[in-house]
């Protein structure tokens, strides 16, 4: 039976940047500012995350943005960035070494479809127009070795803003900074589906060589209607193959979909 240990039912696509602590750095030069990004992170698993980020932006520094998700902070922050205008132009998204998943490269890059601009100001904090959830949890209840990641982004509304700042003053240090607000703006939707299309495709290109973790996943994605059409039908072909192959957790979905569904079997 082909089976790859891990299979991940999203990618997670994050603008964030990891810090050790809730606390906003002390200004060490007239020429930097700090970048914050809000965030919500949630690890319902036992196993560490699957990728870490390396965002992409321009002008390029030496200044490397490589983000690491974890902890459950409400803020990522990136001190000491040089003030300027910059332009977040794709990201790179790296598998971390321990766990095998579907993709055929140790790492990808994305170019985003929307750039995003934002400016750095000097001895001024400057905050994203958006908080990036993420939520790794099991495929289900029986199993503890499969597990996925999902992403999302919300745009902030006013009331949700001034919340983030008055939380952010509440940090240690808040004094020493300026805190200004910077919305950056782009298209949410359309970098979900472009990671989307990524993904799937991966997917599907395991599912076709015989891969029992990709069929099944494969089966969840055109059952919940991921970045495709939905299709009950197609999801049972899914199922019935990863089946097949004496995969526990398909022979359960493939068993609850035909019981609800017995015209999605034939």
């Amino acid at each position: 039976m082909k089976q790859l240990s891990f299979i991940i039912t999203g990618i997670l696509i994050a603008f964030f940047i990891s810090s050790c602590s809730q606390k906003l750095p002390v200004p060490t030069s007239d020429d930097t500012g700090v970048l914050i990004i809000p965030t919500k992170i949630q690890n319902r698993t036992a196993y560490s995350y699957i990728y870490y980020y390396s965002l992409l932006y321009s002008p390029e520094l030496q200044l490397k943005i490589d983000i690491f998700p974890k902890g459950n902070e409400k803020f990522f922050i990136l001190d000491n960035f040089p003030s300027g205008k910059y332009q977040i132009n794709g990201l790179e998204i790296i598998s971390i070494p321990q766990h095998k998943v579907t993709t055929s490269t140790s790492s990808t890059t994305v170019k985003a479809p929307n750039p995003i601009d934002f400016e750095i100001k000097p001895k001024q904090v400057t905050m994203l127009d958006f908080i990036f959830w993420v939520e790794q949890k099991y495929v289900d209840s029986a199993s503890v070795e499969q597990f996925y990641q999902n992403f999302g982004t919300t745009q902030i509304d006013a009331t949700q803003r001034d919340k983030l700042y008055e939380e952010l003053r509440g940090l240690p240090n808040a004094e020493l900074w300026d805190l200004t607000q910077l919305g950056a703006k782009y298209d949410v939707d359309q970098y979900k589906t472009e990671i989307t299309d990524y993904y799937n495709n991966s997917i599907i290109e395991y599912a076709q060589q015989g891969y029992s973790d990709a069929q099944y996943n494969l089966g969840l994605i055109y059952e919940n209607g991921e970045g495709v059409p939905q299709s009950d039908k197609k999801a049972a072909q899914w199922y019935r193959k990863a089946a097949e192959q004496g995969y526990p957790a398909a022979k359960n979905k493939l068993e609850i979909l035909c019981g609800k569904i017995p015209e999605a079997c034939k």
